[in-house]
Parts: C-alpha cells; sequence; structure tokens
C-alpha cells in the first residue's frame, strides 16, 4: 500500500539536547483526515517541519505522497498552515496567494489559474479583493 504520510523512525533531537521527536512510526492512507493531538512541547510543530523538509531528521526518514520529505517537490504539492499563517495587511487575499505562489516559484499563469480553483471551489471568490 502506498502512503500520503509515512515515517519509519523518526527522530529530532536539537544541538541543545531537546529530543522533539523519537522514532516516530506513522503511516497515513491518502484521503484520509489525520490530525496531530498533543499539549505544547509535543512535538507536532517539529514532527510537521520534518514531514515538509523544513527540518533535518536527527535519524529515521520520511516520506510524502511517496517522495522523501527532503524533495523539494513535497513543498510543491503540499501546504502546511503553521501555528501562525502570515497574510500581508496590505495586499488583498489575491495578492496573498498569489505572492507565495511565486515564492515557490509557480508560474504566474498556473498561479492564477489555481488561485482562481481553489477559491470557487471554498465559495470564496468574492472575497479575493479583501
Amino acid at each position: 500500500m502506498s502512503w500520503a504520510i509515512e515515517t519509519r523512525g523518526l527522530r529530532k533531537t536539537f544541538e541543545n539536547g531537546v529530543q522533539a521527536v523519537k522514532d516516530l512510526d506513522l503511516n497515513v492512507r491518502g484521503g484520509s483526515i489525520f490530525g496531530f493531538l498533543g499539549p505544547n512541547g509535543a512535538g507536532k510543530t517539529t514532527t510537521v517541519r520534518l514531514l515538509n523538509g523544513l527540518l533535518a531528521p536527527t535519524k529515521g526518514e520520511s516520506f510524502v505522497l511517496g517522495l522523501p520529505s527532503a524533495d523539494e517537490q513535497v513543498r510543491r504539492r503540499t501546504s502546511t498552515l503553521a501555528e501562525l499563517a502570515q497574510m500581508y495587511e496590505n495586499m488583498t487575499v489575491y495578492q496573498n496567494l498569489f505572492f507565495y505562489a511565486r515564492m515557490y516559484d509557480m508560474p504566474a499563469l498556473e498561479a492564477e489559474n489555481r488561485i482562481r480553483e481553489l477559491l470557487q471551489r471554498m465559495e470564496l471568490w468574492s472575497k479575493r479583493d479583501l
């Protein structure tokens, strides 16, 4: 079976000795809804950062959509919303989305089409200029 998310013995120990993630084995099926729940300091954010390649593991490996987490394609094909979503207040919804799409090297025309598609699907197209 192919998994949307897979980890094997994933571990992250920071330079100060704090072990944020310890030998995590996880398999999440594609098309399912999965949430990380736990108290502050449990390693949830660190795990997500490991999965999207923003942090390198101390040990173990992880895959997202069949790709190694460090692969740039993981960040291109997925989205992560951390604790604080940063939107620039001086930009519209559309401008913010376009800005971030271009930051990830999405071609302008593809970004425009994708933004339109997603905002319409979520019934937010009328809010694009707010």
